[in-house]
């Protein structure tokens, strides 16, 4: 259990350090009464972005495009963006799998014992596929270029997963509440009374 433990979270931070380490950019080339002409830059660290894109790119990208400004124009910007909600999709993504292989290994080897870190992340794990799930079916159902709005039901997922987490790992499997949370109680119940009594005094 203790290794599986810090193997889970040592995966967990490996997603975060995976996706910091393959952000997405985008250049955008902004011109005020025409519209924004967005050129992808791939991926690169968060901590060594690329360099902003020339006009020369865009023009190469855009060639054909009629409404394209000319070098020079007024109100014309050139810019470098971090998509954060890309990176919050590949991190969901890799999220993922590590949720349910951890949640799935703790079901495994539990044997009576229970860890908090685990039996969450079992949960957010089976919040994430319920999210992909409806996300998909919604794409199926209704088509379009790409499925809706993932990043709102992986994290509506992975919320609903912490809420039932907590929830289930209180119960003790028949309805009694655990006893680190009845200890837990009696901590503030006890804290409360000394608080009164002094009060009264």
């Amino acid at each position: 259990m203790y290794v599986l433990r810090w193997g889970f979270l040592l995966a967990c931070l490996a997603s975060i350090l995976i996706v910091a380490w393959g952000g997405r950019w985008e250049g955008r080339l902004h011109q005020a009464d025409r519209g924004t002409w967005i050129l992808d830059l791939g991926r690169a660290p968060i901590w060594a972005p690329p360099a902003d894109p020339s006009y020369a790119s865009f023009r190469d990208n855009f060639k054909e495009s009629q409404d394209f400004p000319v070098e020079g124009t007024t109100q014309m910007t050139i810019g470098r963006v971090m998509r954060i909600d890309w990176m919050v999709t590949d991190f969901l993504l890799y999220l993922w799998p590590v949720t349910l292989i951890g949640g799935l290994g703790y079901l495994a080897v539990r044997k009576g014992r229970r860890s908090l870190i685990l039996h969450l992340g079992l949960s957010i794990g089976i919040g994430l596929t319920i999210g992909a799930a409806t996300c998909l079916g919604l794409w199926l159902l209704f088509g379009g270029w790409g499925a809706p709005a993932p990043n709102f039901f992986g994290g509506m997922g992975s919320v609903m997963g912490i809420v039932f987490g907590l929830a289930s790992f209180r119960s003790d499997g028949s309805g009694r509440i655990d006893a680190r949370w009845r200890q837990i109680r009696s901590i503030l119940n006890e804290s409360d009374r000394d608080e009164t009594t002094s009060l009264d005094k």
